[in-house]
């Protein structure tokens, strides 16, 4: 039997892992590997596909993983992003598990613009003590369910797997990034505090996933539009240099205000304005968070991805919101022999949530698959 990889296709570069049982309860890295395409927002789909295609087949190769030679493809679970996927969680009370299915299946066909046909769907169910969604004993199911659900419109997932190399690779699970990275930052135990509200920033190229743990409990999730390639479009506008000069510039020099405005210079005018209308992306879907049934307000922020980069970002984050901000190591508690890995582990924190389901380790069980 073949050992399930995990696939991570993002914006800027494309992550592969696998995870394997080591001794006790730990978890041993056993094969890890990235690769970078700098890739312009303004070039064409097609050509971004075949470049995210191309590093692929590098990557599996250089790992070696899949060989046409061979009759089997290597099964993976790939992960989808934040920005594709629509997510929502209800309170259930009580009712007979054979009819969650039906009650899903109508409550986003009421919600979201699409045929059910047009779409995948899965939803996972926390067991519950009342509408406040919080996390109660053995009797849970007794009291009521919050049924977290996902669907993704059938043409979006197939666009996202399109680089997928499906004569080496099989797709055998899609699971939505934030789930992902909620996983795995509650398996190495910066989440599941159940007298926590905790909200984590995934700043990412395309999108900042915004991910919200209440009560030890996955509550809320949603897509920010700011992200990564904004600072890098700001930054070739104040300095007159094309996009991926800026991304460069970004990633060797890039920072984000201070609290001397004199000394940020035309870097910080640049990255400034960006990173102030995040914040406001963030303080408008706190404030939404609030109003929900089971809200509340957050007491820390965790922050990930390949964004964290910037130079100053988690004391600016801090100031903008008045809360303990501080940067995940994804690596807590692993053992690894990967160089890439040690030396790049700011994005890796979805890529393991993946390689976490493939093992079976998952606290949410969502294949849009």
């Amino acid at each position: 039997m073949f050992r399930r990889i995990a696939v991570d296709i993002g914006t800027s570069e494309v992550r592969v892992c696998e995870l394997e049982r080591g001794a006790g309860t730990m978890l041993r890295l056993s094969r890890f590997g990235l690769k970078e395409y700098l890739l312009d927002p303004l070039a064409d789909e097609a050509d971004k596909r075949a470049k995210k295609r191309q590093a692929l087949e590098e990557l599996l190769a250089e790992m070696g993983i899949g060989n046409r030679l061979h009759f089997w493809r290597q099964p993976a679970v790939v992960g989808v992003p934040g920005r594709s996927v629509f997510t929502r969680t209800r309170f259930l009370p009580p009712i007979p598990r054979k009819r969650i299915d039906k009650i899903v299946r109508y409550e986003l066909q009421q919600q979201i613009p699409f045929k059910l046909d047009q779409i995948r769907l899965g939803y996972h169910l926390f067991p519950t003590t009342d509408t406040s969604g919080l996390l109660c004993g053995a009797d849970a199911k007794e009291k009521g369910y919050q049924v977290m659900m996902a669907a993704i419109k059938r043409d979006a997932l197939n666009a996202h797997l399109a680089p997928l190399p499906l004569e080496l690779v099989n797709p055998i699970a899609c699971i939505p990034a934030s789930v992902a990275l909620y996983d795995w930052l509650r398996h190495i135990g910066e989440l599941g505090h159940a007298d926590e509200c905790v909200a984590v920033l995934d700043l990412g190229a395309n999108t900042t996933n915004l991910v919200i743990e209440r009560g030890g409990q996955f509550a809320y999730t949603r897509p920010l539009h700011l992200a990564g390639n904004d600072v890098t479009a700001a930054i070739g506008n104040a300095f007159g240099v094309p996009f991926l000069e800026a991304e460069a510039m970004k990633l060797e020099q890039g920072f984000v205000p201070t609290s001397d405005v004199s000394s940020d210079g035309k870097m910080g005018e640049a990255t400034g304005p960006v990173l102030s209308r995040l914040v406001t992306e963030v303080k408008d879907s706190l404030a939404y968070f609030r109003s929900l049934p089971g809200g509340g307000e957050v007491d820390r922020f965790l922050l990930t991805g390949g964004g964290v980069r910037l130079r100053n970002i988690a004391l600016y984050f801090q100031r903008a919101f008045g809360r303990e901000v501080r940067l995940v190591d994804p690596l807590a508690g692993m053992s690894s022999g990967s160089t890439v890995f040690l030396e790049r582990p700011y994005a890796a924190a979805t890529v393991l949530g993946l390689a976490l389901a493939a093992l079976g380790r998952a606290e949410i069980n969502i294949n849009l698959a």
